[in-house]
């Protein structure tokens, strides 16, 4: 910074003993803030000049008053090349740049974050605003790969300062089906976003509750509890509801989480069923905590089966804790318990042969996934009584 205020006005002014007469300061303001295309410099330093008690009033005053005047924002919106919003950016589409460089404003999403915010505070530009890319403001700030909780809050600031109306519009029209997916939809993506958002609709809130698809149930299944589900039911939206495109959006986002269960029991409560494979998938992931739920809600035998042989072809620590979850169940059943413990046992092995080839060609042990497997077979006893693990030596041997 220090080496381009030595080309900015404003410093000087500043330093100068003698109060600057305001035409001059004027001037100055306007000349260092559109240099080089728009200065973050020079827009730093008069912010900062704002916040600092040592600045003489005078001076606060001039900059309030151009920063806060019509032709500011006329001439940022021109120079930078903005779109008030989506309507304005779609009719210019034809004269946008994909490849532009960025504006100064929207240099500052990522890089100075105070800055932006002062420009928003001072009317200098608008949250709904577009870039010259196709991008708007909010699609720049949720996009941003600094995921810190810092850049987080500045998405909620422009949700906070959007209109209704705007909300429900697209965030970009860069690319060919953007317009398919408004700021509202894309709030679904974390809970705080989601919420502002419902809060700010106000009248529109069942127009939006109406864009909102298979995917955004998906992401607000993410984060949603019982309260929150009934609190969007009562509003018109049932997080439980088939769509023609998925027809169980909502459980399969919810079996990841960590206590899939107040969620699961909420669908289940409602009347909507498990879709089918659910074991399956389940155990696949290796989610215990879904899989017991999903077995004392399920009583199917050969949904069961095969989860467990899933299982056991896994060579995932966690795999083994959802054998322990099912095989207690089938232990009882006379007719599958044999046939379903070799093809168990058989799996186990298999797993461990191909991890054992895959290993051997990167020089790596095969201790901990041996361990693994021994550890299901002991599972087994209950069920079978014991088994011969010498086998998977025989087989690390043989590799």
């Amino acid at each position: 910074m220090s080496n381009y205020q030595e080309v900015l006005e404003c410093p000087l002014l500043f330093k100068n003993t003698e109060q600057p007469e305001q035409h001059v300061l004027e001037a100055a303001i306007w000349s260092d803030l559109f240099s080089a295309g728009g200065s973050h410099e020079a827009l730093h330093l008069l912010f900062e000049a704002l916040r600092n008690n040592d600045t003489p009033n005078d001076i606060k005053d001039t900059i309030d008053t151009v920063f806060k005047s019509a032709s500011m924002r006329q001439r940022i919106m021109k120079e930078w090349k903005l779109y008030h919003g989506y309507d304005h950016a779609k009719r210019h589409k034809s004269q946008m740049n994909s490849y532009a460089d960025y504006d100064l404003a929207s240099r500052c999403i990522e890089e100075c974050h105070s800055c932006f915010k002062g420009l928003l505070a001072y009317g200098m530009v608008e949250p709904s605003s577009f870039c010259q890319t196709g991008h708007s403001f909010f699609w720049l700030a949720a996009r941003s790969g600094k995921r810190t909780r810092e850049q987080e809050e500045l998405v909620e600031h422009l949700l906070l300062l959007m209109s209704p109306e705007d909300l429900l519009r697209p965030f970009s029209v860069r690319f060919p089906g953007d317009d398919r997916c408004s700021v509202f939809q894309a709030s679904t993506l974390y809970e705080k976003w989601f919420k502002i958002c419902l809060s700010r609709l106000g009248s529109l809130l069942k127009d939006g509750l109406a864009l909102l698809g298979p995917d955004e149930t998906r992401q607000i299944c993410r984060y949603a509890v019982p309260d929150f589900a009934n609190w969007l039911l009562d509003l018109g939206f049932d997080l439980g509801k088939p769509h023609p495109d998925d027809a169980a959006p909502g459980w399969f986002s919810v079996v990841t989480r960590t206590d899939p269960a107040p969620m699961f029991d909420w669908f289940w409560r409602r009347g909507y069923e498990q879709p089918e494979g659910f074991l399956k998938y389940a155990a696949s992931l290796n989610l215990a905590e879904a899989v017991g739920w999903i077995m004392d809600h399920d009583d199917s035998r050969h949904d069961w089966c095969d989860a467990s042989v899933i299982a056991a072809e896994s060579t995932d620590e966690r795999s083994t804790e959802i054998l322990k979850v099912i095989l207690p169940r089938v232990a009882g059943i006379k007719k599958i318990r044999q046939n379903l413990a070799e093809d168990i046992v058989i799996k186990i092995v298999y797993g461990v042969y191909e991890k054992a080839v895959q290993f051997e060609l990167q020089g790596t042990s095969l201790l901990q996934i041996e361990n693994v497997a021994i550890d299901k077979i002991r599972t087994l006893e209950g069920l079978i009584g014991e088994v011969d693990v010498v086998v998977l030596e025989d087989m690390n041997q043989q590799v």
